[in-house]
């Protein structure tokens, strides 16, 4: 696995930027093809713009844990992955569409209280 961290001044960055001052750096990361645990994984190259001080904390964080920034993406994507999506409770559900689309609940609230202290 290869990690490029790429300065916002470098010609690559201006590019990707139209040119402007980013004050931040690119992260490029070329994902490896096989990992000994898992089985064939297709590479894929990820570029990420990132604020200066976000990809120093980065740096530091993944150099303390004996890791690297890619591994640290890849990890949190996967978490993302086998997040289960729940639901709606059963209670709530049976008031899905009780409230008409078109209601400005704002404007019925205030002819409600209007209403209610004559």
């Amino acid at each position: 696995m290869s990690i490029a961290m790429i300065p916002a001044s470098n010609s690559i960055a201006a590019h990707l930027s139209g040119g402007r001052d980013l004050n931040s750096n690119l992260f490029h990361f070329d994902f490896p093809q096989q990992k000994a645990h898992s089985p064939v994984v297709k590479a894929t190259e990820v570029t990420i713009q990132l604020p200066s001080e976000d990809a120093e904390f980065l740096e530091a964080y993944a150099k303390e844990h004996a890791t690297s920034v890619a591994e640290i993406f890849t990890r949190y994507a996967r978490r993302l992955q086998s997040t289960t999506r729940r639901e709606p409770h059963s209670e709530n559900v049976k008031f899905t569409g009780s409230v008409p689309t078109n209601l400005d609940a704002r404007d019925a609230y205030r002819k409600h209280m209007v209403e209610k202290h004559r």
